[in-house]
């Protein structure tokens, strides 16, 4: 034998099947693999968000949990997930990094942006930072009210 069986063997798992990374059942699988059903799967319920709008993982990261693996490391935390810098482009290894729920949450398209000061933030980030519940601000934006007034606290 060329030893190619025992190589085999060597890399299935107690239930006979085959392993590689033996990550299978780590989460930072799971977040490939969802990364992978949101853009690929047409019945996945976020492909319309993901897939749907012409969002794709690169080559380098579609058949290889390895590549991923290997450019993302683990989440820093429970808290973090895979984030796009760029809400409009891919999944690439420049343009991915580890976010929390918060911080992915500034970078939604459905997000207003308000510059006032020089700085811009979402209405949740300014809401947070002075204080005002965000549908304040939304609401008094809505109304016509300048940036500056609807920034203000009573």
């Amino acid at each position: 034998s060329c030893g190619c069986i025992v190589r085999e063997q060597a890399r299935r798992n107690i239930r006979g099947k085959m392993t590689t990374h033996g990550q299978s059942g780590t989460r930072v699988y799971q977040i490939w693999l969802a990364m992978k059903n949101r853009c690929l799967r047409k019945s996945n319920r976020q492909y319309k968000d993901y897939g749907g709008r012409g969002i794709a993982v690169c080559d380098r990261w579609l058949d290889s949990f390895e590549n991923f693996y290997s450019d993302m490391g683990d989440p820093p935390s429970d808290a973090h997930t895979i984030e796009r810098r760029d809400n409009d482009g891919g999944y690439t290894p420049e343009n991915c990094m580890w976010a929390t729920r918060q911080e992915q949450s500034n970078n939604k398209r459905s997000n207003r942006l308000v510059t006032h000061s020089g700085r811009t933030l979402t209405i949740t980030q300014w809401a947070r930072e002075l204080g005002i519940p965000p549908m304040t601000i939304h609401n008094r934006i809505k109304r016509g009210w300048t940036i500056q007034d609807a920034l203000k606290k009573d």
